[in-house]
């Protein structure tokens, strides 16, 4: 498992004609925009090419890939036998990853495509370096950012892939308010704008009105939130704030999971948190929760690595088996306080 330079990845890439890029399951905005992206460079330098991902996409996302000619994501959601079938008649000569930090986040696909991917690219602090060839920058504040500076020497850069490319970026920043943010991701989001990026429309798309299904899963994070103090030896008091949703909450407020895309950082907006957790149970798997950590502070990837996850300092997820959300709370509480520790810059 090779760990190369940007160059290097750029060069694999613009060596393969027939591609297909991987996105992680319950896909965001930076792996979307960061697929399509790839997707739509490889076509104008004229590859065959398209992404594929175990769920499907959000309809908030869907305007990502709304462009003209063939579907970006020619296999969105199909059981893996249908998929593995589908890349076998495609018969790609490279198939990558982009925003997918380790194999598990690829979901029912995992099986199809963990020993068959020859190029990662990654923002992700790498945990596994799963690819024939891997290029992982944990600085960077997305994934998008450094797809840019993959294509952009390229010259294919057009408004489509530009608008890809920002809706990646500015999903995965926050907005440009995320500590991750640097200079270098202001000056490549004015690049896209000055490439016929309409950022009004995108961010009107992403962090504007929301569904009447978004607000009721609001409600119903006000209706869970619950507050906790864990003790860290490290950390000393650490202020938590947490959510839950049940199947049986979803069924009764009538949301799904694409309604939950202002859930994850709710608890930790909260003035005097610390860290904000959201957990979930899975759907059908009545013991399994998915769990979703932010922080300012503390780094939540320590807590995550314990948790069956990892990710970021500040951002970063797991899952936990239990017998009741009760039990799952106590976990995490206990693996808050056993694990929990500062930031270091």
């Amino acid at each position: 498992m090779n760990e190369i330079t940007l160059e290097e990845a750029r060069n694999i890439f613009t060596s393969a004609e027939r591609i297909v890029i991987l996105s992680h399951y319950r896909p965001d905005g930076d792996c979307v925009g960061s697929a399509a992206a790839l997707v739509l460079a490889a076509r104008k330098l004229g590859k065959k090419a398209f992404a594929a991902d175990s769920d499907e996409l959000p309809q908030k996302l869907s305007f990502i890939v709304d462009i003209p000619g063939d579907p970006i994501y020619a296999i969105s959601g199909e059981e893996a036998d249908a998929a593995s079938d589908a890349v076998s008649a495609f018969s790609p000569d490279l198939i990558m990853s982009a925003d997918v930090a380790e194999t598990s986040l690829l979901g029912r696909y995992e099986d199809v495509f963990k020993d068959r991917i020859g190029l990662k690219i990654d923002h992700h602090p790498p945990r596994s370096q799963f690819a024939e060839n891997n290029y992982v920058d944990s600085t960077a504040s997305s994934c998008a950012q450094i797809i840019y500076r993959l294509l952009e020497p390229l010259g294919v850069i057009d408004a489509d892939i530009a608008s890809a490319l920002y809706a990646g970026i500015i999903s995965d920043s926050g907005n440009f308010k995320y500590p991750d943010v640097s200079s270098e991701t202001h000056r490549v989001a004015a690049e896209l704008i000055d490439a016929g990026v309409n950022h009004a429309a995108i961010n009107e798309r992403l962090f504007g009105k929301r569904t009447r299904n978004e607000i009721e899963a609001l409600r119903l994070a006000v209706d869970t939130l619950e507050y906790f103090t864990a003790y860290s030896q490290k950390c000393g008091p650490v202020s938590c704030a947490m959510i839950s949703m049940t199947n049986e909450d979803r069924r009764d407020y009538g949301i799904c999971d694409d309604d939950l895309g202002e859930i994850q950082s709710f608890a930790r907006d909260i003035e005097g948190v610390d860290v904000g957790i959201f957990i979930r149970q899975i759907s059908g798997e009545n013991n399994m929760y998915k769990l979703s950590f932010r922080s300012d502070k503390t780094d939540v990837s320590k807590i995550c690595e314990h948790l069956d996850g990892g990710g970021h300092t500040r951002a970063s997820g797991g899952r936990i088996y239990a017998a009741s959300l009760d039990a799952a709370v106590k976990d995490i509480m206990a693996a808050v306080s056993a694990y929990a520790e500062p930031i270091s810059e």
